[in-house]
């Protein structure tokens, strides 16, 4: 849609259509607030028309400063761009500072906001008000309105991201503040829903802020939520310059505006991998050169990997607590505590350096799956999922009568496990029976468990096709609280987590049953979380939330039913459903590089943000994990079937970015050994005033290697093959840009 603008009667601003429709209106071009209280909204003084656009320019008055704006509204492939110039001139007291605000009204209408790696769900903003997120909070500074009765999607977007940032001059519990930042802010304001009590606006709005305002919730400062406010300090004669981007574009639906929202932002973003340290085979060879120094096997014959410790440190160090605005991730005891999905892989690790070298491990490896096999596994087809090394006894992740354990925070009466790990554990069981089959060794109590655990999902698979997020023994599902969800459709956020080890169980078994099972879960899938792009509850350590990993759930579900069924009616709708999930998830993915502070963690080791993925809806794309990984090899597939290479693309993007604080002989980023890292790293604070996450640290008390980086970096070094896997920093190669359609 080709924009344009025009000025009105009373002063403000229309953005209409190529038919004269109303896009946007602006009642004031912006307004000025000091860090001091003045507010000022700027008027244009004179206005003079150019083709397709218009120049003007405006002044405010603050004291002893006088604040010159100068815009230039111009065309740009249907798309308008203003160019926003400001100088300060005069003589401005000690400490003031100042933000420049810009707001687009939006006509009534069917809406759905999008602010990629942060807000999808109505649920999110139900109450109303502004919700405003910091440019390294997001994907990338862009947000969108979908009108579904209009079809179409408005967006704003920041067009040159920000280069420098530096720490805030500010007191605990200050929530306005100077900072010398080229951070900024973009977000939406609008009505609360039917029967909310709120002093929302009367109608939407898309906002941008420069420097940065998050409101009217944050969880930036503390775990009230409380809102920060960034302004740019000011000398005789600042200035600066900033770029906006509105452009209207058709969207039959909400997927499609996700889409031409995460469009955009890789065309103004321009993505490309980060170079990297070693090569990623070599990565995978010291993450599991670290992870082997972690095998024990104790005098009762239980063996396993303690990989719950602190990196800094050393292997046999605890692990460190850690802090989110939701919960105390409490570590005490962790180093004994083995996991056999989630976080931790026990039977994955245990696959991998036996099929890397049997000669040394294949036994070992054995031994690993006979303890899980013996000590975890149950008559019922349930399977623990938590081991505690010093007690002798598996551990319940929810509900286990000494408390919670480490970052499994859900509260129950009733003592079981998340589906999702259940189904992890399961599928990797599946890949020691392969190997170990293949070295001549006796498997048959294996696939009994495997076989088990099958028919304890067939068993408990709701009516719908779907399953509840944890269950017990027993059989009895574990809902109706907000961390787990509720009966209705919330509490079976995990239905995706099951699909890939029925169809792996299938294509081991033959069972049909097993594929029956699959395809109702996927069906399910399509009608709930596809149809409805609600995607909830991925990640086991955080509440319900909308979050990444539960999109790529969908996709990764979706994607195996219809690559096992190739001849199936209903292949088409399983692709394009795995397609739309793809959608959401990639969007949770940074495609700009977010400045670093000097000093911090981050900006010592030069790392970029490209790639790396935002965890859930709470922090956004401000705290961020390599977990994506798990899921890269199906982005590739999926850029295979459907013919389009932004999913490779992303995978690529994503795995470049996970090796930028791998310790490795050039460079151990004060890390004990090779082969580890962090958990994950901050781009943005949370919780600063509560002492947990700084811009620029890094976060978590795991310092186990990862799967994610030894499994889903292998996984997706064999699909995505002929890509350069070999390209190491420093190097003469530049990648190119990537793919955008």
């Amino acid at each position: 849609m080709t924009l344009r603008i025009s000025r009105t009667a009373d002063g403000g601003l229309s953005i209409m259509d190529e038919v004269g429709a109303l896009v946007a209106r602006l009642p004031s071009p912006g307004a000025i607030e000091t860090l001091g209280g003045a507010r000022a909204l700027l008027e244009y003084e004179a206005v003079t028309a150019v083709e397709g656009g218009a120049t003007a320019v405006a002044t405010a008055c603050f004291g002893g400063i006088v604040v010159r704006v100068s815009d230039e509204w111009t065309s740009d492939d249907g798309a308008l761009v203003l160019s926003r110039s400001w100088v300060a001139e005069g003589s401005p007291e000690h400490g003031e500072a100042l933000r420049l605000e810009l707001s687009l009204e939006l006509p009534a209408g069917e809406a759905r906001f999008v602010a990629p790696g942060m807000m999808y769900s109505p649920g999110q903003w139900a109450a109303g008000g502004l919700f405003s997120f910091a440019d390294h909070r997001l994907a990338y500074p862009i947000v969108g309105r979908h009108d579904a009765s209009a079809q179409r999607v408005v967006s704003l977007a920041r067009i040159d991201v920000a280069l420098f940032d530096a720490a805030p001059d500010r007191a605990v519990g200050d929530q306005r503040f100077a900072q010398a930042t080229d951070v900024g802010s973009v977000g939406f304001s609008t009505t609360a829903a039917a029967g909310a009590p709120t002093s929302a606006p009367a109608s939407d709005s898309l906002t941008a802020s420069w420097p940065y305002r998050e409101a009217d919730h944050s969880s930036m400062l503390d775990g009230t939520g409380s809102p920060a406010t960034a302004f740019f300090p000011l000398s005789r004669g600042a200035k600066g310059t900033i770029r906006y981007r509105i452009t209207a574009s058709p969207a039959p639906d909400y997927d499609a505006a996700v889409r031409t929202v995460v469009d955009i932002a890789f065309l103004l973003g321009h993505p490309t991998p980060s170079t990297l340290p070693v090569t990623y085979e070599e990565s995978v060879g010291l993450r599991l050169d670290s992870a082997a120094q972690t095998f024990f096997s104790d005098e009762g014959g239980f063996a396993g990997f303690r990989l719950n410790f602190d990196p800094e440190v050393g292997y046999g160090a605890q692990a460190k607590a850690f802090g989110a605005s939701f919960a105390d991730h409490a570590m005490g005891g962790s180093h004994d505590v083995l996991e056999y999905g989630f976080t931790g892989r026990q039977l994955n690790l245990a696959f991998l350096l036996a099929e890397r070298d049997p000669d040394t491990w294949a036994r070992r490896g054995a031994a690993v799956v006979d303890s899980f096999v013996r000590e975890l596994a149950t008559p019922s087809g349930f399977v623990h999922t938590l081991w505690d090394a010093g007690e002798s006894r598996p551990l319940f992740a929810v509900g286990d009568p000494a408390g919670p354990v480490m970052h499994y925070l859900g509260v129950s009466d009733i003592a079981g496990t998340y589906t999702r790990m259940m189904a992890e554990a399961g599928g990797d069981l599946l890949l020691n029976i392969n190997l170990h089959r293949s070295l001549g060794t006796d498997v048959a109590g294996w696939h009994d468990v495997a076989l088990g655990l099958g028919r304890f999902f067939l068993r408990t698979q709701n009516d719908d096709g779907s399953w509840f997020r944890a269950y017990a023994p027993d059989e009895t599902p574990i809902v109706d609280t907000d961390w787990f969800g509720y009966r209705d459709y919330s509490a079976k956020s995990a239905t995706g987590t099951v699909v890939p080890f029925l169809t792996d169980l299938a294509t081991a078994t033959g069972d049909a049953e097993f594929i029956d099972a699959a395809e109702r879960a996927v069906r399910f899938e399509l009608a709930h979380h596809v149809g409805t792009s609600e995607y909830r509850g991925g990640t086991l350590d955080n509440p319900n939330l909308v979050d990444k990993e539960a999109a790529f759930v969908a996709m990764k579900a979706l994607l195996a039913v219809a690559d096992l069924l190739p001849d199936s009616e209903a292949r088409s709708a399983y692709v394009d459903g795995a397609r739309r999930a793809a959608d959401n998830a990639i969007s949770w993915h940074s495609l700009w590089a977010v400045p670093n502070i000097t000093g911090t963690p981050l900006a010592d080791a030069d790392v970029r943000s490209v790639g790396w993925g935002g965890i859930n809806s709470v922090w956004g794309v401000g705290v961020t994990d390599i977990y994506s990984l798990f899921f890269a090899r199906d982005l590739v597939r999926l850029s295979e079937v459907l013919d389009d290479p932004r999913y490779a693309d992303v995978a690529e993007l994503v795995a470049a970015s996970s090796l930028q604080l791998l310790a490795s002989p050039g460079s151990r980023h004060g890390f004990a050994d090779t082969g580890m890292q962090p958990e994950g790293i901050a781009f943005c604070p949370q919780g600063a005033d509560d002492g947990l996450i700084s811009k620029g640290d890094t976060w978590g008390g795991l310092g186990w290697p990862y799967t994610a980086g030894t499994f889903g970096l292998r996984e997706y070094l064999r699909a995505a093959s002929p890509l350069d896997h070999d390209r190491t920093y420093p190097h003469p190669h530049v990648p190119s840009p990537l793919h955008i359609q």
